[in-house]
């Protein structure tokens, strides 16, 4: 092997975390790379008694989910471990552009990402941006935010608990990009349910997302309203285009959506 590739496999981290702040939970999972295996150590899930992502980040809640970090993080502030932390997919809006040209810059990209996500939120708004390539003559850019105030709040709260995360996205980009290899046999549509929120996510048949939809949960028992929803999304996305397609549909869920 080369020897980066030696000095990478010396010196890679062989545990890390995977952190996940909901609206109204925190949860940590630990694992370990044994191989090509990936094992579970331990997971952690604490309730929080103030919810997030409701209008303006509140000192108080930042405070209490700051507490919750340091508890659940333990030693994670005297370690070098890789954090990767998912945010609900409510809280993330994400958009694929198809535009005429390209910008030529990443800058201009960003930018160009940051304006029209930030039109659509109508408020400031962190961004990040990937070119998916061309559909025929058009380009495609996809483009993910968040509502900035929030996104502060939580990287506050996560280095007052003495926690450097790695990555910070919506849980449904780390369940594409978990499963990717199944989902790129063609086109398709990921429901991805969780206690606080669900999205879908289609894609075409290179695996190119073209659209994302998330909403917060209306209560335990919408799984009616969620599957209907998903059918007129799924419905409305094929119409719009005669080359669009969705081959398969897939779900995932805890056992208690198992109804959906």
């Amino acid at each position: 092997r080369l020897w980066i590739e030696r000095l990478r496999a010396r010196f890679e981290p062989t545990h890390g975390i995977g952190l996940v702040i909901g609206r109204q939970h925190v949860g940590l999972v630990r694992v370990r790379r044994a191989g090509q295996q990936v094992e579970v150590e331990a997971i952690q899930e604490v309730r929080l008694t103030t919810p997030l992502f409701t209008g303006q980040p509140d000192p108080a809640a930042i405070a209490a989910l700051s507490s919750v970090l340091t508890d659940v993080g333990g030693d994670l502030g005297r370690r070098y471990l890789p954090v990767h932390a998912s945010l609900p997919d409510a809280a993330v809006r994400m958009a694929v552009f198809e535009l005429d040209a390209l910008p030529k810059t990443r800058a201009e990209q960003q930018e160009l990402t940051r304006w029209r996500l930030q039109q659509e939120a109508g408020g400031a708004v962190a961004t990040a941006s990937q070119s998916l390539g061309q559909d025929g003559e058009r380009h495609l850019l996809l483009g993910v935010s968040m509502d900035e105030g929030w996104q502060g709040a939580i990287r506050a709260a996560l280095a007052a608990a003495g926690i450097v995360v790695w990555s910070l996205s919506a849980d449904v980009c780390r369940q594409f990009n978990r499963y990717h290899d199944r989902f790129v046999t063609g086109s398709g549509a990921l429901v991805s349910v969780s206690p606080d929120s669900w999205s879908l996510l289609l894609w075409d048949g290179e695996a190119r997302v073209r659209y994302a939809r998330a909403r917060w949960r209306g209560g335990a028992d919408d799984h009616a309203d969620i599957a209907a929803e998903v059918e007129r999304s799924i419905v409305a996305y094929v119409h719009g285009d005669p080359r669009r397609t969705v081959a398969r549909v897939y779900a995932l869920t805890g056992v208690a959506d198992d109804a959906l």
